[in-house]
Parts: C-alpha cells; structure tokens; sequence
C-alpha cells in the first residue's frame, strides 16, 4: 500500500469518520457544499462547483481546480487521486509532501532494477549519500538540496539526479483529504437522492405544509420545531431536482422553494423522512 492510499484510508477512518453534508446550497450551475462533522467547526471544507472548477476552502488550506470537463457530484463520481492532483491550479499550502518510507523504497527499486553497479564505479558511494539525504530530509525542498553535494562529489549525473529527486515524492494529505471529501459528498449525495416528485399525494397534510407556506420563502421538513431562518436544521438543499437528504444520523430534511411547493405530493411511506415528519405530526 503506498503513502497516498494509507493516508486516504486514514482520514476516512479517523478524521472523517463522522463527517457528512452540513448544507448544499445552488443548482447544476453553482453549487457550494459544506462538509463537516457535526457539533464541531474542525476539519470542515467548503466546496465551490462552477464550470469546470472547484473551489475548495477551509482547515486544508485554500485551492482552485480547473478540470478537463464540467464538474457535477455526478461526473467527479470516479475521479481519481491523479486526475484531482493535475486539475490543480492553485494551492495556499504545499502540494507536495516528502515520506522517507516511500523514498527508501523507491531508492532500493530502482538500484535493484537499474543495476546502477554497474554504471557508477563509486554507486556504493552514491547509494550512501541518497540514504543520507533521505533521513536527514523532511521536506521536498529539504531533500533536493541534499542531493546536489551527493552529485557533484560522485560519478552521479543529471539523468541520476532528476530519478533521485522524486523518490519519496508524494501528494500532500491536505490535498487527499480534499479529493477524500470530495468523494465522500459524492457517495451521501447519491445514496440519499430521492425524487420527491414520485411521492403519491397525501391530501390533508399537503394542505397543511401549503398554509405554513405562506409565511415563509422556503419549507423544511425536519428537526424538533419550525424556524424562521432555520439556523436549527441539519440541512441538505437540492433545489434543482427537489430531492429528500438523509443525514448519517438518519434524520430526514427537505427544502422546497415555494414556487414548487404547489406541484409537490406526499405520501407517508414512500420516503423516510416523510414517515418521520408524519410521526412527529401525528402526535
């Protein structure tokens, strides 16, 4: 397993664990999403989808990234760690990060495949000065500078020097834990999309959900109690295809423009937070 797969597989297991969709604000043409854990402001990301870019801000650091097609939740489905690392235009922190472990790897691979012994006549020497530069590097910067005295006292030479300097190169995990966010807010927002537009209709609570309606520029199922500004709710917005968000605690919240509210039926088992909102109702 190499650095960026452990590092992905750490923040999803750790850093991630209870992090979901906190709010989703826009339609296909804008979209900002926050991704959180809840009752925490630590480790939070907001995501910008414009166009073809992605604009990512928060404890990560600060970045803008430029892909070859238009971005959705949908397309980025199966972006890859490289596809997202080359789509970056800009970054506020360091894109790369040095692993020692990946550098000595990568260093024994290539002396093994490469028979460097019997293309330097001083390769022990070279060998010697490459694990040097690695253990006493912690960065990038660190490491490459390391290398140039290693050169110019030895045999090595430029092709020697530009293999050496990316062992132990690897992506930066505030950028992983970007890409991992990403795909995360992709997997909740396809398993917790429900066309609310399937809903059969249910009369009396139609008309009841109508008259609140009125008093208000948006409707929300969800939650303990109504609010004016909703600053109560754990909300996902989706104004676009008027979908039924789940959260990872399993409370339900939909959010409704009123323009559409008109047109919209609901039923008391089609949906899990409409069973929800029902039982509360009811009681």
């Amino acid at each position: 397993m190499n650095y960026e797969t452990k590092m992905a597989k750490i923040l999803k297991e750790n850093l991630f664990v209870n992090h979901r969709i906190e709010a989703q604000t826009g339609n296909t043409a804008l979209q900002q999403i926050t991704y959180k854990a809840q009752n925490t402001m630590e480790h939070n990301l907001v995501y910008t989808l414009t166009n073809n870019n992605i604009f990512v801000t928060g404890d990560f650091g600060e970045a803008v990234f430029t892909f070859p097609f238009t971005v959705t939740l949908h397309n980025l489905k199966n972006c890859s760690l490289e596809l997202f690392r080359s789509s970056l235009n800009t970054f506020s922190k360091c894109s790369w990060h040095f692993d020692k472990e990946t550098a000595i790897s990568a260093l024994k691979g290539y002396w093994e495949e490469k028979k460097v012994d019997s293309i330097y006549e001083d390769h022990d020497k070279i060998y010697e000065g490459f694990m040097f530069a690695i253990h006493c590097s912690n960065s990038v910067e660190d490491y490459n500078s390391e290398l140039l005295p290693v050169i110019s006292k030895t045999t090595g030479d430029a092709q020697l020097l530009r293999v050496a300097a990316d062992f132990g190169k690897c992506i930066s995990p505030n950028l992983i834990a970007m890409w991992v966010g990403l795909l995360d807010i992709v997997r909740i927002n396809e398993k917790t999309a429900i066309n609310i537009e399937k809903v059969e209709v249910n009369t009396q609570y139609f008309k009841e959900l109508l008259q609140y309606a009125e008093f208000s520029p948006t409707f929300i199922i969800g939650g303990d109690e109504f609010s004016d500004d909703h600053t109560d709710f754990k909300k996902v917005e989706r104004y676009n295809d008027l979908a039924i968000a789940l959260n990872e605690q399993g409370i339900s919240y939909i959010k409704i423009p009123v323009t559409d509210l008109k047109s919209l039926q609901f039923g008391e088992k089609e949906a899990k937070g409409i069973e929800e909102y029902h039982a509360r109702y009811k009681k």
